[in-house]
Parts: C-alpha cells; sequence; structure tokens
C-alpha cells in the first residue's frame, strides 16, 4: 500500500508528462489507496470523460438519462469497495 504523498507524487509524474491514460490507469489501480475526497473527484473525472465522448453520438435528453445511470453505477461501485476495505481491515 502507498502513501498519499508516494501516491500524489507517482500521479503528478503522469500528469507533467501528459500521460493521461497511464493517469487514468493508476487512479484506477490505487483507487481504493486514494482519500475519499479524490475518489469523488476521480468519478467525476471519470464519469465527465466518458459523458464527453458520448455527447457528439447522442441526444441531450438520453445523454442526461446515462449521465444519471453512470454516476449511480460508479457511486455503487465506490460503496461497494469502500465496503470491502473496511471488512477487510476489520
Amino acid at each position: 500500500m502507498e502513501t498519499i504523498e508516494n501516491l500524489k507524487a507517482k500521479m503528478e509524474q503522469f500528469l507533467e508528462a501528459g500521460d493521461y491514460q497511464g493517469f487514468e490507469k493508476f487512479v484506477t489501480d490505487h483507487f481504493t489507496e486514494l482519500p475519499e475526497a479524490a475518489q469523488s473527484k476521480a468519478l467525476m473525472y471519470f464519469a465527465s470523460q466518458t459523458l464527453e465522448a458520448e455527447s457528439g453520438k447522442t441526444s441531450v435528453g438520453k445523454l442526461r438519462s446515462d449521465g444519471v445511470a453512470l454516476l449511480e453505477q460508479l457511486l455503487a461501485i465506490k460503496t461497494e469497495i469502500a465496503d470491502e476495505v473496511r471488512q477487510e481491515g476489520a
């Protein structure tokens, strides 16, 4: 398990190098090690990237509906991960 300082330094290295795919992979690989506030920001980032990618392909109403569904799924996944981490720590 990485320290918060190490995680932050590694994330900054990816961003400074312009390696956004590496950044995304690193964040997803170390998601449960991030503070809850950072997890929330990561979820919002990934959701917004997905919505941006889909925005040119669908209607606004469908995009909103899909966006809400995606956020609900991401929040459920986050809750499951947090529960698993708590159970492992108990």
